[in-house]
């Protein structure tokens, strides 16, 4: 995974994390409005990191992005979290999201 911040404040959204899968499937962008860790605005799917960061760069209004690297999820932790983060339903059926601390 990779994470790139824009400067710019006239963008629509101001992060984007690209997850590419060791499965070699499909290569997700996620789109961000906050810089706080948390849930993505929007998410995409594409054949290819180029695609990708190609499609980031127009909606984070850079021509060059500079991209850093992030550590994978861990295992049923959400893709589009920074923090190893679980979504869980309560007893009512409603999602929570729930902090993991790494062992």
């Amino acid at each position: 995974r990779k994470v790139v911040v824009t400067n710019n404040p006239k963008a629509p959204y101001r992060r984007a994390m690209i997850f590419a899968p060791d499965d070699g499937g499909w290569v997700y962008l996620f789109l961000f409005r906050s810089l706080e860790d948390g849930p993505c605005e929007a998410d995409w799917l594409y054949e290819d990191v180029a695609g990708a960061e190609h499609h980031a760069a127009q909606d984070l209004c850079c021509e060059m992005l500079n991209w850093q690297p992030i550590p994978d999820p861990l295992p049923e932790c959400q893709d589009d979290w920074i923090a190893p983060v679980r979504a869980v339903r309560d007893a009512a059926g409603r999602i929570r999201f729930e902090h993991l601390t790494e062992q």
